[in-house]
């Protein structure tokens, strides 16, 4: 059931093009919504020997940076935003579990691609909360997590597979659909830009290490710690603007990864105040905003609470009073 497009590499499904680690995938127009929609499910579900993995699940985040090296924005959607040499910062948050693992029928043992999911598209797949994060200068791009927008976050993974674009040898990405922000220009309804009328952009974000050799990696396993960059020929990642009517990309901007790291949450210190303890956490952890939860119960089902109010800042700390009735309480911060 792969089809093999103009350019080479192969793609799943038609609705789909997988970048070498960040997925391209053109939107449907708004004509054949439901049509394209319908078998992009069934494509899925038979090219995928799709298995949801259900249970707690940790957040694991990984910072990058890079350097922009190419741009393609004739029409000016970025207005500017990213120039040749800029330097580019950015997260990403996934999980170790709650995710649907996908593998292509022609290759199982040598591909996977691991599915998050914030909202429920598909029947049985966990919902999570992943994320993703580029920052060119103070303009910050963050997944799309809008009630109608497109809700996909992917790391496809392979590993010595002959089938995989751009060529044969391993390959670990990350693909997400990202909020349109205020500060790109949406040229949609344009007289110039769009003389049909309509145009559907689809802002993705990719980064994508490729390895010719199959030496980086030894399985499709989930990598739960950053991986060697200097183990990949290829270490790139791009911003760009997709066309659902089957057009080229409206706009891209390319950059080089330099490099990636795990985040480390920030350490909690607390201490008890009469009645009250007192909670903090340094203010420097990477940009990164953390939110306080407690809960008074580590088995399960365990239900984490966001603390209030919100922390005040104390010589370079994060500073929350919480009052506290209970025999125990445990806090947490997340992302």
């Amino acid at each position: 059931m792969k089809t093999k497009t103009a350019d080479g590499p192969f793609k799943p499904c038609p609705e789909m093009t997988d970048r070498a680690a960040g997925a391209h995938v053109a939107p449907p127009s708004a004509r054949r919504v439901k049509s394209k929609f319908l078998s992009l499910i069934l494509c899925l579900l038979a090219l995928a020997s799709a298995t949801p993995s259900v249970k707690a699940h940790n957040s694991i985040t990984f910072n990058f940076t890079g350097v922009i090296t190419w741009v393609d924005d004739a029409l000016g959607w970025f207005q500017n935003t990213y120039e040749v040499g800029a330097i580019v910062t950015g997260s990403y948050t996934f999980f170790d579990t709650n995710y649907l693992k996908a593998v292509a029928f022609s290759d199982p043992d040598h591909t996977a691609t691991y599915q998050y999911y914030f909202k429920p598209n598909f029947p049985g797949v966990p919902l999570t909360k992943p994320d993703f994060r580029l920052k060119a200068g103070d303009r910050e791009i963050r997944k799309d997590t809008s009630l109608f927008g497109w809700d996909f976050f992917w790391i496809p993974i392979w590993n010595d597979s002959a089938q995989s674009f751009p060529g044969a040898g391993d390959g670990y990405g990350v693909t997400s659909a990202i909020g349109f922000p205020d500060f790109w220009r949406d040229f949609t309804g344009d007289p110039v830009a769009d003389p049909d009328g309509f145009l559907y952009p689809l802002p993705i974000a990719n980064l994508r290490l490729y390895d010719p050799t199959s030496n980086a990696l030894n399985s499709v396993a989930l990598p739960l710690m950053p991986l060697n960059l200097a183990a990949f020929s290829e270490r790139s990642g791009a911003i760009f603007i997709s066309d659902g009517n089957g057009e080229p990309d409206y706009a891209t901007a390319r950059f080089r990864i330099t490099s990636l790291t795990l985040l480390t949450p920030p350490a909690l210190a607390i201490a008890l105040v009469g009645p009250n303890a007192v909670v903090q956490w340094p203010t420097n952890s990477a940009g990164l905003s953390f939110t306080l939860q407690s809960t008074t119960n580590l088995l399960s089902p365990t239900v984490w609470t966001t603390v209030s109010p919100v922390p005040d800042v104390v010589s370079g700390q994060h500073s929350v009073t919480n009052p506290v009735s209970e025999t125990q309480k445990f806090y947490r911060l997340i992302l």
